[in-house]
């Protein structure tokens, strides 16, 4: 298989790139600026002042003068007006007799300073209430975008009426949040961000736009509110058809699977002759009548046990097989057979070419239509709204991109080391092995079961417990009696030791253990700078973000851009085909293989060769995959734990973890710790970042009025080397402990500016509670070198470019070889 896939995901914000620039007003930015970078400089001068009165103090002949020139000193330490104190006769006399014959100078020339700094904060109150009339104004003209008042009037309805009247301080702060975001983020679930589909080209430019429709948006019920509509067709004139959990196997005299989420237990019955019967007729999938009816008990005592083996989950109802989740239009497989959803559908299709403000009325028509279905909830929570950019979006030149993507493979196999699952799975390869021995695999649902009775390393090392460690997790791994979980806590230190030199990294990684496995494919969003690539994330690949984009783009094309996986031909990996009934996890299935959940009873587990966990299906390595864009914390335990354990980790980089990679992590001043940019060859791993740990913001006391917060954060900014615009997203740790993380909307980097009145309102907001750690991160690419459309309007755009790691070294190394051997000849 080829090194890398030949097309890529394009996602395109919703407005300009040059949107962040006007809300900010750049004589209050510059005023701020300056007159922290005074104040900063008056202090340290002040320092200096004290310690050269001290001097002079410390000489004194005359002790009257003394009380005086503690006086001045106390004064100029305390950046206060020296100006009486100078006039003084005791202080002037003491000081002309000095032999520091330049410090009454400098100290009258330090009170001069410290006037003009005085004045120009008192100028500052001024300045802001200019900047924030014409910020206000600004955003309210950005606002009226046809495609962004379109855009809020689905996501925020209630703002975007109010911003019809008269919108006060909060719902301007609102408002510039959605602006700021539809201008520089490319969230692929969202109002504001349009995607769309390039692909590699043997030459021209590293990146070429060629587009030339406009988005068009792809109007949909969310899936979780279409499955329960689907669980009433299958209960039609013919019933539901009935099967047996796949997970279920016979042990001995019972049946042992795998109860139905949250809980997921491992659960057992005894095999009674009425439970040997159902699972017999079972077997053939009848239809819940037709299993009742075939029941030797009189109906209602059949009924009533078959209904207790399908809650306990033994028994399984069949979704709709007319039903297809990754369809293109699941909503309209079901409107022949639903009262009222044809209705909805076309009502659906006018919302998605509906202005803003035909939006409003056919979305509260919507609101009064869904009850009926049994659909409640916000509109915005049940109705999901993405835009799609038809045909090839970009195209990239390879030329320029050979060495890029070399890098990008070496950086694939170099994330292996950092993977968060590769300390728990390693813990559990200690466990099969001392718990079954090397031979023979064990059933499944055995080794599930005593993992989570005994695994107690493994439990400790799970991805959940250790991922979010903001240092690193090299001291947690050190402490474990795993040899090869203490071998990783030194093989990390060698990687962030060789980093950023490449082929120092790539030495570490040749020599690592077998079980440094580089993953299969990775899917990497990034966004181009020049030469340079910058990773915003590094995902599992095998067709992730573009198989998505590509199920929404057979709603507006006839033959979208194929969506190649690359990935090694051994062994086989396969994916979840369910949705779980979210939306995130509609697409176009891409591999070949699928893992049926609850998982099929005929899954062993054992040791790979490489010393990792393997599981196996009739004998056949299988590695799990999940291909949604779910959040990996929300899986169903048990499938976590498959694709944990035994497959392809779902997130190989996230920008939350900021320190991980870095020799130094945990360096910084106070509580405030930095990591400086990482580049890798031509990618650039990681954004230079801060991390302020909980209680190490500044926060606004009661009184203190909004231009001195903002001089107070423009200060705190400068003193940590934190640029005046960044990325912020702020953490809470109770909720990353309990698995909330992706409910959490602070966690989601916001971007802000110190000249913009209304993004600091934001982040003061967003940054309140005091547990909060917030995690800075510099703004590169810059916004205004975004690439230009075909209407000339710079956009911000990330690409989710997809590789096969070790193929693409094959490939990259042969390549050189080539180009050596014809430079020889």
């Amino acid at each position: 298989m080829s090194g890398h896939a030949t097309t890529f995901a394009v996602r395109v914000a919703a407005l300009p790139a040059t949107v962040p620039g006007r809300l900010v007003d750049h004589r209050l930015r510059q005023a701020l600026l300056t007159t922290s970078r005074t104040a900063a400089e008056l202090t340290a001068e002040a320092a200096v002042l004290s310690d050269r009165c001290h001097a002079v103090i410390g000489a004194l002949r005359d002790p009257a003068a003394k009380p005086k020139l503690v006086a001045l000193r106390r004064t100029v330490h305390q950046l206060r007006d020296p100006a009486r104190l100078l006039a003084d006769p005791l202080v002037t006399a003491a000081l002309d007799a000095a032999p520091d014959t330049e410090l009454a100078a400098d100290i009258t020339e330090f009170g001069r300073k410290l006037g003009d700094h005085r004045a120009a904060r008192a100028e500052l109150p001024a300045v802001l209430a200019e900047a924030d009339r014409s910020v206000d104004a600004r955003l309210r003209a950005i606002a009226a975008d046809p495609r962004f008042d379109q855009g809020l009037a689905h996501a925020s309805p209630t703002l975007r009426e109010v911003l019809r009247r008269k919108p006060g301080r909060q719902e301007l702060i609102r408002l510039a949040g959605y602006v700021v975001r539809a201008a520089v983020k490319t969230s692929p679930f969202s109002t504001f961000t349009a995607s769309g589909l390039g692909r590699f080209v043997p030459d021209g430019p590293a990146l070429r736009w060629t587009a030339t429709e406009p988005p068009r948006s792809v109007v949909e019920l969310d899936l979780s509110v279409l499955a329960p509509l689907t669980a009433g067709l299958a209960a039609g004139l013919t019933g539901p058809t009935v099967r047996i959990n796949p997970s279920a196997r016979l042990v001995a005299d019972s049946v042992r699977f795998l109860g139905p989420a949250p809980a997921e237990e491992l659960l057992t019955l005894p095999l009674t002759p009425p439970l040997r019967h159902c699972l017999r007729a079972a077997a053939a999938r009848p239809t819940l009548a037709e299993l009742t009816a075939g029941f030797p008990a009189p109906p209602e005592r059949a009924a009533g046990y078959l209904s207790s083996l399908l809650a306990s989950g033994l028994l399984m109802l069949r979704p709709d097989p007319d039903f297809d989740e990754h369809g293109v239009d699941p909503l309209g497989r079901l409107a022949d057979r639903v009262p009222g959803l044809d209705e909805v559908r076309e009502a659906l299709r006018g919302y998605a070419d509906a202005n803003g403000t035909d939006r409003t009325a056919l979305g509260s028509a919507l609101a009064e239509r869904l009850p009926a279905l049994g659909i409640t909830g916000r509109l915005r929570d049940v109705v999901t709204e993405q835009s799609v950019i038809p045909g090839v979006v970009v195209e990239a030149g390879l030329p320029a991109w050979r060495d890029i993507l070399g890098d990008l493979a070496v950086a694939g196999r170099l994330l292996a080391v950092f993977d968060g699952a590769l300390p728990f799975r390693l813990a559990v390869a200690a466990f099969v092995r001392e718990r079954f021995g090397t031979g023979a695999p064990v059933p499944f649902d055995r080794f599930y079961a005593e993992l989570v009775r005994d695994g107690h390393e493994a439990m400790r090392l799970h991805p959940a417990a250790v991922a979010f460690d903001m240092t690193g997790s090299t001291g947690t791994l050190a402490a474990s009696p795993v040899a090869e979980v203490r071998e990783l806590a030194g093989l990390i230190a060698d990687v962030r030791r060789a980093l950023p030199d490449r082929r120092r990294v790539e030495r570490v990684l040749d020599a690592s253990p077998a079980w440094v496995r580089p993953p299969g494919s990775v899917a990497v969003y990034a966004q181009y700078d020049g030469a340079r690539l910058i990773v915003n994330a590094v995902n599992s690949g095998f067709g992730r973000g573009r198989a998505q984009v590509r199920r929404l783009l057979r709603h507006v094309a006839d033959d979208p851009l194929p969506v190649d996986a690359v990935y090694p031909g051994a062994p086989v990996y396969a994916e979840f085909a369910q949705t779980l009934a979210t939306s995130l996890n509609q697409r176009e299935l891409t591999l070949p293989d699928r893992l049926d959940y609850p998982p099929p009873a005929r899954l062993t587990v054992g040791v790979d060769d490489d010393g990792l966990p393997a599981l196996f299906d009739d004998g056949t390595v299988v590695r799990p995959v999940h291909g949604g864009l779910s959040y990996e914390r929300q899986l169903p335990p048990v499938m976590a734990l498959l694709i944990e354990a035994f497959g392809e980790t779902p997130v190989l980089l996230r920008p939350d973890q900021p320190l991980e990679h870095d020799v130094s992590a945990g360096g910084g001043a106070g509580r405030v710790l930095h990591a400086p940019r990482l580049t890798l060859g031509r990618v650039v791993l990681r954004r230079a970042a801060w991390v302020a740990q909980a209680g190490t913001l500044p926060c606004r006391p009661p009184g203190r009025s909004d231009a001195d917060f903002l001089l107070t954060m423009a200060a705190w900014l400068a003193e940590h080397g934190i640029p005046p615009r960044f990325f912020v997203s702020v953490l809470r740790p109770p909720a990353i402990a309990a698995g909330a993380l992706a409910g959490d909307r602070s966690r989601k980097p916001v971007y802000v500016d110190i000249g913009s009145p209304p993004l600091v309102r934001a982040f003061e907001r967003m940054a309140g509670d005091p547990a909060g750690v917030a995690v800075f991160h510099e703004v590169a690419p810059e916004p205004e070198t975004a690439v230009v459309d075909h209407q000339g309007v710079p956009r911000v755009t990330e690409y989710v470019i997809e590789l096969n790691c070790l193929e693409h070294r094959r490939d990259y190394r042969r390549e050189c070889r080539q180009e050596c051997q014809g430079e020889e000849r």
